[in-house]
């Protein structure tokens, strides 16, 4: 029997379980997956294709924001590269203290199998990691982008190990891919003539699948192929829009891909146990990368947050897995207890990044061992340290908020945005915008706190909004805030969190329309 007529519902109920009770829906997806393998219910292949479009999807979204210069920062490819030898190493060291244990599974291992599997460990899972930033609304940040910055890299490792680990190298043509950014001029055009409606997302679709399948033809990752493409077109102002577009597909076809890790094996007693104590080891990831990350100067603030969000074991280890069991070099069991292990620290990693800046807060001493904070001075920013009211998020709704306060309190009002092309066009017409994202947690640790009286949160993101508002009342009580919202779920939510003032948009542009309308005095 296969499942494809009633997975949805399944992973619908679990997802909405686990939102109920305060979790991540995916924790539900997940879930679900376990239930539907052990009702035996058969794999069907509309879950596979979904699963695989959806990782592409992602990938490709990620290469539409990301900038390449990005990754040329050394606390991303240093960092990177170090985090992921210091896991190898630590994980690998506690599997080969313990084989010495006698204990079932563990007393079986041998060299080899400890570096697959300590290998499988040290990697962060591209998609946890992605979807919780996005519901923590700051992947523009610079935690954000460190943490993004830390898959690729360990993405790139992955292509490195995936090769060799094949009879073959990849094809000769594979160097061909490196004219790939000269389709840039051709895709940008079709891109910019494809309008706003299904051919702009159809577009989409086809680029990814085909920087995907174009990868595969030549022996590397196709996930990787989508990221690639995905760049070749960014930082142009049609990449948002499709970006947006793709963004709830992307979110429904990686439903699929949770419940798939479910299907991977059903745990008995002694899988069990070792994936809990391998998940109690997780806890050594935020260290492992918070160490690595402020040795190369990152600020200690903007580090915790990026490790916290990396604090979780990757889909890659299923990869590793699989072509573990498939060489023989590990055992059946052991991809079980790997599949397992990621799933209970995806459990793991949602409540350390619910309780994030609790955790921040109780154990600050602790955390600033490592590196240095690095404030913001008036030296550098002296018109940010001079204002009384900040306006974060400068588009259509924040430039109308903006011009009014600056005209009531001229010169006290500071326009901030994630996005530089937003900037630039703000500030060549004499706006005071700079380029900062509200989700900055360095921001509020250090800027000028005494002197703001007044935070308007007009970001189209609610879960920006959100996380914001919850950076300021821990640390900011004197500050008056005001928040956007879009639905009236969102509203109440946002004053239930502390916002003294929240406004829906719709209904607000609605009243200003009407009120327009009857100033005209028209007579009917």
């Amino acid at each position: 029997m296969t499942i494809d007529s009633i997975w949805l519902g399944i992973a619908f109920l679990c997802g909405f379980i686990m939102r109920r009770i305060g979790l991540p829906p995916m924790l539900g997806f997940l879930l679900a997956g376990f239930v539907l393998h052990g009702i035996n219910m058969e794999h069907g292949q509309l879950l596979d294709g979904l699963a695989d479009t959806g990782v592409m999807l992602l990938l490709f979204t990620i290469g539409l924001k990301l900038k390449i210069k990005t990754l040329a920062d050394k606390v991303i490819w240093a960092g990177g590269l170090l985090s992921s030898i210091l896991s190898t190493l630590i994980f690998g060291s506690f599997l080969y203290l313990a084989m010495f244990s006698g204990i079932p599974f563990f007393k079986e291992l041998n060299i080899q199998q400890i570096g697959i599997i300590a290998l499988a460990l040290s990697f962060s899972s591209t998609v946890f990691v992605i979807k919780l930033l996005e519901e923590r609304g700051n992947l523009n940040t610079s935690e954000g982008k460190v943490a993004i910055g830390i898959l690729i890299i360990q993405d790139i490792i992955a292509v490195v190990f995936l090769t060799l680990s094949k009879e073959g190298w990849p094809s000769i043509y594979a160097f061909s891919l490196l004219l790939t950014p000269l389709l840039r001029p051709i895709l940008l055009w079709i891109l910019r003539k494809s309008g706003h409606g299904e051919m702009l997302l159809l577009f989409g679709f086809f680029i990814a699948v085909l920087g995907g399948e174009l990868f595969e033809l030549v022996g590397l990752k196709s996930d990787l192929g989508a990221l690639v493409f995905g760049m070749i077109i960014a930082n142009d102002k049609k990449t948002n829009e499709l970006a947006n577009n793709l963004l709830h597909f992307k979110d429904f076809f990686l439903i699929a891909f949770f419940l798939n890790i479910g299907f991977i094996g059903l745990p008995n007693i002694h899988t069990v146990w070792i994936s809990f104590v391998l998940g109690l080891l997780l806890v050594l990831k935020p260290l492992i990368y918070h160490f690595s990350f402020t040795l190369f100067k990152f600020p200690v603030r903007a580090s915790y947050f990026a490790a916290i969000s990396l604090t979780n074991y990757s889909e890659f280890g299923l990869i590793i897995g699989l072509i573990g069991t498939k060489m023989g070099w590990i055992s059946t069991e052991w991809l079980v207890v790997i599949a397992l292990s990621i799933s209970i620290s995806f459990v793991i990693s949602s409540l350390f990044n619910k309780y994030s800046i609790n955790i921040f807060e109780k154990y600050l001493k602790l955390i600033c061992l490592f590196g240095e904070t690095k404030p913001y001075t008036c030296d550098f920013q002296s018109d940010v340290c001079e204002a009384k009211a900040f306006v974060f998020g400068m588009g259509q709704v924040g430039t109308v908020i903006y011009d009014k306060l600056n005209k009531k309190y001229p010169n006290k009002v500071i326009g901030l945005d994630s996005d530089d092309d937003v900037v630039k066009n703000h500030v060549s017409k004499n706006r005071k915008v700079i380029l900062n994202d509200a989700t900055e947690t360095e921001f509020w640790d250090n800027l000028c706190k005494d002197q703001v009286n007044i935070v308007v949160l007009s970001m189209p993101d609610y879960k920006a909004n959100s996380f914001t508002l919850k950076l300021i009342t821990t640390t900011h009580s004197k500050i008056k805030i005001f928040a956007t919202a879009i639905y009236d779920d969102e509203v109440i939510r946002l004053k239930n969190e502390g916002a003294h003032y929240v406004f829906n948009i719709h209904e607000e542009a609605g009243k200003g329309l009407v009120n327009d309308i009857l100033s005209k005095k028209i007579e009917i």
